[in-house]
């Protein structure tokens, strides 16, 4: 039987998940790939948890590299276009032919779009952002926090509802004579 190309894009969570699961499965009946522009993967269910310094940022990432360790191909390159009429994907360096294709490439999210976002809040959804508000919060001295969605859909439903209830705990502990604070 003629070996298989499954091209996975995107190596975030669901990326991987695929990746595994395929190789698990079709053993060496199928080449699987695995093309992100990223080079590391970021486990981002735990970002509330790095908010809180309860994590670390190191320990929540790990190199897409290794993957080539379990026998699935890592290509760090960003695509460019998809073919499917020809079974093509073209990223800025090179074409790859697939017989199967699984599109995993998350949300790509524009905090820019929301006027005064960037300069004056905190997006939960990426690494540098939890990281500037768990230094931010150690100087927070009271006052309100509002925690936004700025539009439908977005990355994780839930996270929006654990950073509230999250840091309602942690202004009780931590912040217990500060000015009074809300979570909003």
């Amino acid at each position: 039987m003629e070996q298989k190309t499954i091209i996975i894009l995107g190596g975030g969570t669901g990326g991987l998940v695929a990746s595994h699961e395929l190789k698990k499965k079709t053993k060496e009946l199928a080449r699987i790939m695995v093309i992100d522009k990223n080079d590391m993967h970021i486990y981002a269910p735990s970002f509330l948890w790095l908010m809180l310094g309860q994590r670390q940022a190191h320990k929540i990432q790990k190199p897409l590299s290794s993957l080539n360790r379990k026998g699935i191909e890592f290509i760090n390159d960003e695509v460019v276009k998809i073919e499917p009429e020809r079974k093509l994907v073209r990223t800025k360096n090179a074409n790859f032919h697939y017989d199967y294709l699984i599109i995993a490439l998350g949300a790509e999210l524009a905090p820019e779009k929301v006027p005064g976002l960037t300069e004056a809040g905190y997006d939960l959804y990426e690494l540098e952002g939890v990281e500037r508000l768990r230094e931010d919060l150690k100087n927070f001295a009271g006052g309100k926090v509002a925690i936004i969605i700025a539009s439908l859909p977005f990355k994780c439903l839930a996270a929006p509802y654990e950073a509230a209830f999250l840091l309602d705990e942690y202004f009780q502990k931590n912040r217990p004579c500060a000015a009074a604070h809300h979570v909003a």
